[in-house]
């Protein structure tokens, strides 16, 4: 029985995992006056594996620091103010996390630029 215990918690660990997101890509809408965080598109997110899903588009605020990291698809280190409304970006959030309807802010380990508008 002893042994069936951590089994059992390791099972659990993994199932908590899934459904959590650590990357996700969409839109840029704005960024905040003071450059500390993005207005993203996450609605992809948000309803995937939704069906008959109403038209409604989420935007999740993702926030930055002195540790975040923010590129180009090459590598190439920006700034915010290089990144524009319209912009494809790729966010890697700091830790995963379950993005819903009621849960869209969230602190970026890095956001890349992807597709400039």
């Amino acid at each position: 029985m002893r042994k069936a215990i951590p089994a059992l918690i390791l099972v659990c660990l993994i199932l908590s995992a899934c459904g959590q997101t650590r990357t996700f890509e969409g839109a840029l809408f704005r960024t905040d006056t003071d450059k500390s965080a993005f207005g993203v598109d996450c609605s992809d997110e948000i309803n995937k594996g939704k069906v008959n899903v109403d038209d409604v588009g989420y935007v999740c605020t993702v926030k930055t620091d002195g540790k975040t990291r923010l590129k180009d698809a090459e590598g190439r280190s920006l700034k915010p103010e290089d990144f524009s409304s319209g912009d494809l970006v790729r966010v890697m959030l700091s830790r995963a996390q379950t993005i819903t309807e009621s849960n869209r802010s969230f602190q970026a380990k890095e956001i890349v630029l992807l597709e400039a508008k």
